[in-house]
């Protein structure tokens, strides 16, 4: 047998030999590739430096991320940075978590500084294939507030305010552009004589301030509490008692005129009476 026979001979064997290697070990035969981890929502959400999300200060913030990787994942963190000069205000790892919907995600709750400005949040996604992923985000921190108003009657976050008539126009009025911005919704709950009634959802006019109207639909004790929105989080800043047709007469107090003098007048009255009868 010369040599180009025996190579075929070799060639014949191997070619019987591989198919069953790959069956029986397909592992020694596959060549997997995992694609790079992925980034899906976050929180804050905005990649536009222009238009953040926004935040109050001092707020306890929950950064969140979605993350899937067909390599499974190691560990998810987020890299905050002052926008204004990229000053490093904390790097934290997220932690698991499972969503009403049985989804997995990732989350870290972190106070946020007292100063407003920019931040720049980085999130990175690691596989346990080492490989990596980012996406970056921004957030407003502001201080935002407002006022609430009744019938063009500012009131306090405690108040009563009577009513002659059953008609409201309520309006939220932020305190600065800075608060216009950073606020993105208002919302009153009303109750009556105790019992919740509805949500009223007041909309942004151009010049920034909520407005809406409530006609109270009978008489009864109304209490109307006011929100305001930022980051998700919610402000209450309205606590406002609406008493309606429920005005009281102004009965004077007898008492304070039963003395000596009435007490006689009224014996002598009484005893008078009598004796004109007899007559």
């Amino acid at each position: 047998m010369n040599a180009l026979q025996k190579l075929g001979a070799i060639m014949v064997i191997l070619g019987i030999v591989l198919p069953f290697l790959g069956i029986a070990l397909p592992s020694l035969a596959t060549i997997y590739y995992y694609p790079p981890p992925s980034i899906g929502y976050t929180c804050p959400s905005s990649t536009s430096s222009s238009s953040p999300d926004s935040a109050m200060v001092a707020q306890s913030y929950k950064f969140i991320a979605y993350v899937s990787a067909e390599a499974g994942v190691k560990s998810v963190t987020v890299d905050v940075y002052r926008a204004s000069d990229n000053a490093r205000l904390g790097l934290f790892t997220l932690n698991l978590a499972t969503d009403v919907y049985g989804g997995d995600y990732y989350y870290y709750f972190w106070t946020l500084p007292n100063t407003p400005g920019l931040l720049k949040c980085v999130f990175t996604a690691v596989d346990k294939t080492d490989q990596t992923s980012s996406k970056t985000t921004f957030l407003n921190v502001a201080y935002a507030t407002g006022d609430f108003y009744i019938n063009d009657q500012k009131v306090s976050e405690s108040s009563v305010l009577k009513v002659s008539s059953p008609e409201l126009r309520i309006k939220f009025v932020p305190a600065d552009s800075s608060s216009a911005s950073a606020i993105t919704k208002v919302f009153i709950d009303v109750k009556k004589d105790g019992a919740y009634t509805t949500t009223l959802y007041p909309t942004k006019g151009s010049d920034g301030t909520w407005s809406t109207t409530y006609t109270l639909p009978g008489y009864g004790t109304y209490t109307l509490d006011g929100f305001f929105e930022v980051g998700g989080s919610r402000f209450k800043k309205m606590e406002l008692t609406v008493p309606f047709g429920l005005e009281t007469l102004n009965v004077p107090d007898v008492r304070k005129f039963i003395n000596v003098f009435t007490i006689f007048g009224i014996v002598l009255y009484a005893f008078g009476s009598l004796q004109k009868r007899k007559w």
